[in-house]
């Protein structure tokens, strides 16, 4: 697509990976990512034009389509496709310098932009482990509770400890939970983005590349003039020579002249891409961080929840059904000051006098 499109900013597919790569979490969050790739470039209007794009979504025998049209479209390479159908030549040429401060500011911007992403990228992948960590914690401390339980012979601690034990496991899966949900929002856009500034490099090389395109073709059209204007000092004794010279020339001015019409119109094609880009960036960025923050609120809101059932549980003495009931403490000990809260002393003073 590159090629077919050069200029265009092509929503890259997520990388593969070589170990796990059928780990669920991996699969669900590589899918979502093609699905937001697919949809970008669906909704680009340019892109959504595009014959290979067509030819993957709509073809029902893929892999021999795309055999029968490698035969007889080669895939063109970068800009290749649409200066090489022109008869210009494509090459590196000399080092690039920039003469447009608009795309030179955009550069420096794109490297910053991908060093902060990189580094906001890197303290996702800590938060997102440091989660599972504490996942894999709590089932830890789930299985000692339990062992513990199953040794206490007093009833009324085994009962709160098998229950703790149930509940870190819940909070295990919280913690679990929010750690995939974390790559499938923020971290999703993070990489989403990573890869799209190396496509806007991608098509800043490609401008590059029909910059030099456009001064190979003045260099050649002025060595063909050059050829014409030697013959024209030797005479006409030369005549063929000089009206195939004469044809060469208009030829290479004509290549000029389309070299130089591609290149300035790759770099208003590009403006429009950058800018997409930028309100695209600002609307994801914003939708993403808005998805990651009602997450790890409401994993909080459930987290909180389960310690407020645990402790409501604790607390229910008149409840039959409980696992845990307080130990009945004797009018004597209230009396003496032994029993648990000056309300509990009050009220057993209260029934000696009644007594």
């Amino acid at each position: 697509m590159h090629g077919n499109n050069p200029g265009v900013v092509v929503p890259p597919p997520p990388e593969k990976q070589a170990l796990n790569r059928f780990e669920t979490n991996f699969v669900e969050s590589r899918r979502a990512a093609l699905e937001k790739m697919l949809n970008k470039i669906a909704a680009h209007p340019t892109l959504q034009h595009d014959s290979d794009l067509k030819l993957f979504l709509e073809s029902e025998a893929f892999n021999v389509d795309v055999k029968h049209k490698e035969r007889k479209e080669p895939i063109p390479s970068e800009s290749k496709g649409m200066l090489g159908s022109f008869g210009i030549s494509v090459g590196g040429g000399s080092k690039f310098v920039e003469q447009d401060d608009w795309f030179h500011d955009r550069r420096v911007y794109l490297d910053a932009l991908e060093n902060q992403l990189k580094a906001l990228m890197k303290s996702m992948d800590t938060m997102v482990n440091q989660r599972k960590a504490m996942a894999e914690s709590a089932s830890d401390f789930s299985l000692s509770l339990n062992a513990l339980s199953t040794v206490e012979l007093s009833p009324t601690l085994s009962g709160p400890l098998d229950a703790l034990s149930e509940l870190q496991l819940t909070i295990r899966d919280v913690y679990d939970r929010q750690a995939q949900q974390d790559v499938l929002t923020f971290g999703i856009t993070i990489d989403e983005y990573i890869r799209l500034i190396g496509s806007v490099k991608q098509a800043f090389s490609q401008r590059q590349k029909a910059f030099h395109s456009w001064h190979s073709a003045e260099n050649e059209l002025q060595k063909r003039k050059a050829s014409q204007e030697k013959l024209l000092r030797q005479g006409r004794s030369q005549q063929d020579r000089l009206n195939q010279v004469g044809a060469e020339v208009a030829d290479a001015e004509r290549k000029v002249h389309q070299a130089r019409l591609l290149f300035e119109d790759m770099g208003r094609l590009m403006r429009a891409e950058l800018d997409r880009f930028e309100r695209e960036k600002v609307e994801d960025f914003k939708s993403s961080v808005e998805t990651f923050l009602e997450s790890a609120v409401e994993a909080q809101k459930e987290l909180i929840e389960k310690w407020e059932t645990f402790l409501m549980q604790l607390d229910a003495e008149d409840d039959e059904t409980v696992f845990y009931r307080p130990p009945v403490i004797r009018t004597a000990d209230k009396v003496a000051g032994r029993g648990d809260t000056a309300v509990e002393r009050a009220r057993a003073t209260i029934d000696e006098d009644s007594d």
